[in-house]
């Protein structure tokens, strides 16, 4: 169902998809890809014939209504990307979101206005009360620990 070149991108960046791999071998990638209900598509003509077939009226949809519809979905996959940062998941710091036109053959990135920096240490001044540190853990290996204090009234 998928080409080599699909599976063989597939396995390369799952990880900017996923906080670990869902697939090792091109038959577990292709069988991921088709629990998941993945399609690829080379045009804005087969997008169409996709949502058409999905039962979206796609009568007056044209190129820039499915560039609209691609950046909302990448959107949405940002923002989760982004909670999760929060959460702490050191695999999804310096993730990136993009499409290629290929018409123009442009790469275009999208992102969100609460988007993190894809930096361990914030740049600039921390917060009154914040210091960074590194340091190495029992098993050697090597952590970036933020320590805050705070002053609160009462005895």
């Amino acid at each position: 169902m998928f080409d080599d070149l699909v599976l063989e991108v597939f396995l390369r960046d799952q990880l900017k998809l996923f906080s670990e791999p869902v697939a090792e071998t091109r038959d577990e990638a292709e069988g991921f890809l088709e629990e998941v209900f993945a399609e690829v598509v080379e045009s804005p003509e087969e997008v169409l014939e996709y949502l058409d077939e999905a039962g979206m009226d796609v009568t007056d949809m044209g190129k820039d209504d499915i560039e609209e519809i691609l950046r909302f979905a990448l959107e949405m996959r940002r923002r989760v990307k982004e909670q999760l940062k929060k959460l702490g998941g050191m695999e999804f710091y310096d993730v990136n979101f993009s499409y290629i036109d290929n018409e123009t053959f442009e790469e275009k990135f999208v992102s969100v206005p609460e988007q993190g920096g894809g930096k361990l240490i914030p740049e600039g001044m921390c917060n009154p009360g914040q210091v960074y540190t590194v340091s190495q853990g029992k098993s050697g290996m090597i952590g970036v620990f933020r320590l805050e204090s705070q002053m609160l009234p009462g005895g």
